[in-house]
């Protein structure tokens, strides 16, 4: 009996523990090993762009980013070393001023923020609070002084921050680690902030102290705003009623004995993403509302991807364009993405091995989409890199760039002879020229490479691979089809703008796309994208599980829209 399974909707890879769960969606439409691709919310999954290499971390040390959206619409990146805090502008990411800071690089972690507006504010238990503000041209630092409550003084600095209603929130101190603070609202006259009165008393306006007696002395390990007032505990997670905050109605109730570590939350939309109490779980808040009752569930999202987490999760970051998707570090350098839209039942998986090890990310929000801003150790440098997921449909292809610690050169005259590549030197880079995919060299260890043909615009970088095996799928045979042998005898891919790509049922036994139609192009010229259904004869072995691999690794877009496989079961 042959049988014709379809793919348009890829979940990502998920853990070996849901294999027998043939029956859910999950394990259905996800993948034994999805790397270097992004499920996409229109159906199908699209290779991971390249990311644009913007230089060193002040000084080559272990780093932290930190974004910061100002009033005006523009981002920049704050990147934190031990004494030094970077300010980052500009499409290309460039240092542009240095701020002395007192930070160590063990406390740079556990280093928390908020903004509003132009104003930035981080805080860490064992520092005292610090402010930034942008003036328009640049970033000006203080340490300010508070009235009403010291938060200065040693063990009375917040390890917590967030803003609410026009109210500075601080939590978490030493002395007091369940006591939440208010600052008074902004002046009714005036409509200035007052973040740094503190002064307590009954009028609505008066700064806000509470303290829960449930949170059974437990650390407040992070507050945040988002529908209600959000706050965690290592056992427990809170919000508030949901009405503006006063002295006399502001009050918490526990949401989920779930509990949260030390990593600080991330909003996205309705959702507010935080990293569990064992630091190896990924949960998230989520707004439920219906006309019974409004309220956050709180709900683990990492249980179907659980064995990418065994190292812990080491930082974390939330890009809402072109959709949702999280962005995660964990302590043994790998980088993970989840696209996510809980309502739609969207958690899809898909890890991202490069050249090196990623030990910081963040989302800088930029008016052509989010760019995802990463800390990279390549060998004994640490980059700061970009990436940012390109419009597929509208993006000129000429311009694509997948290729990582890449960057682009255009010359006046046509030219073989690229040079100013030591970083490079010694490694094998590809490039992607005029359109065109030019074969994989060498640098010289004077850092020059001499490619095939004489171009004006080149994409060069390192090569990275895109490879997706789908999960074993249920099939209708006569009950189920576990256990039933099976071979895969024929492949449809359904491609979008791409070029060149393999698949077969090994790595080894795979053949090569062919995406250049005779007769639709001219030679010597760069081939357009191929858009349209490519079948290949496969001849899969006769097993149980019915493997399949696709992989790419060309300096170019690759877009899988669907896949058919044509399954012929054997009856038992």
């Amino acid at each position: 009996m042959n049988i014709s399974l379809l793919y348009n909707v890829f979940l990502g890879e998920t853990s070996p523990l849901v294999a027998a769960r043939i029956d859910t969606p999950a394990q259905e439409m996800g993948a034994r090993r999805m790397e270097n691709l992004i499920p996409m919310m229109t159906g199908g999954m699209r290779k991971r762009p390249g990311t644009w290499y913007h230089g060193n971390t002040e000084s080559n040390k272990t780093a932290r980013l930190i974004d910061w959206l100002l009033s005006d619409g523009i981002s920049i990146i704050l990147e934190i070393t031990a004494g030094m805090i970077q300010v980052r502008r500009g499409s290309d990411y460039q240092v542009t001023q240095q701020i002395a800071n007192t930070y160590t690089a063990a406390q740079l972690p556990n280093l928390q923020y908020a903004a509003s507006a132009n104003n930035l504010w981080i805080v860490h238990q064992d520092q005292r609070p610090l402010k930034l503000a942008w003036n328009g041209s640049a970033v000006v630092n203080s340490l300010p002084t508070f009235t009403g409550k010291d938060f200065t003084a040693e063990n009375e600095r917040p390890g917590a921050v967030a803003f609410d209603a026009g109210r500075l929130c601080f939590a978490g101190t030493k002395n007091e680690p369940n006591r939440i603070f208010m600052s008074r609202a902004p002046d009714s006259m005036t409509g200035s902030n007052r973040y740094t009165d503190f002064s307590a008393g009954d009028n609505p306006a008066d700064a806000i102290i509470l303290e829960e007696n449930d949170m059974h002395g437990s650390r407040i390990q992070w507050i945040a705003a988002g529908k209600h007032f959000l706050a965690a505990t290592e056992r427990t997670t809170w919000n508030d009623t949901g009405d503006v905050p006063t002295p006399a109605t502001f009050d918490m109730n526990i949401i989920e004995y779930a509990g949260s570590c030390e990593l600080q939350a991330r909003g996205t939309k309705d959702t507010m993403v935080y990293v569990g109490r064992s630091g190896r779980t990924l949960r998230a808040l989520v707004w439920n509302e219906n006309t019974q009752r409004s309220g956050y569930i709180d709900t683990d999202i990492s249980e179907r991807a659980a064995h990418f987490f065994g190292a812990g999760i080491k930082d974390y970051a939330v890009a809402d364009y072109p959709y949702p998707t999280i962005w995660i570090v964990t302590n043994a350098g790998e980088l993970i993405s989840c696209t996510i839209n809980i309502r739609a039942g969207v958690l899809a998986y898909a890890r991202h091995p490069t050249d090196g090890e990623v030990e910081a990310v963040a989302v800088a929000a930029q008016k052509p989409g989010d760019d995802i801003l990463f800390v990279i150790k390549r060998g004994e440098k640490r980059n700061v890199e970009h990436l940012t997921l390109e419009d597929l449909v509208n993006e000129d292809y000429t311009e694509s760039h997948y290729i990582d610690a890449g960057e682009k050169r255009t010359y006046n005259e046509p030219t073989k002879i690229i040079t100013g590549l030591q970083r490079f030197a010694g490694k094998t880079i590809r490039i992607f020229a005029d359109g065109a995919i030019e074969p994989p060299i060498t640098v010289d260890s004077e850092g020059t490479a001499e490619i095939q043909n004489a171009v004006t615009k080149v994409h060069l970088g390192l090569p990275y691979r895109a490879a997706f095996s789908p999960n074993e799928r249920r099939i209708p045979a006569n009950g189920t089809s576990m256990g039933k042998k099976q071979r895969i005898e024929k492949i449809t891919l359904k491609l979008y703008k791409s070029l060149k790509g393999r698949a077969g049922t090994t790595e080894e036994k795979s053949a090569e796309l062919i995406t250049q139609r005779f007769g639709s192009y001219v030679l010597g010229t760069a081939p357009e994208p191929f858009t349209g259904e490519i079948e290949l004869m496969v001849s899969g072995k006769i097993d149980t599980e019915g493997e399949l691999v696709v992989t790419h690794d060309e300096p170019v877009p690759f877009t899988l829209l669907a896949l058919v496989e044509r399954v012929a079961i054997m009856e038992a």
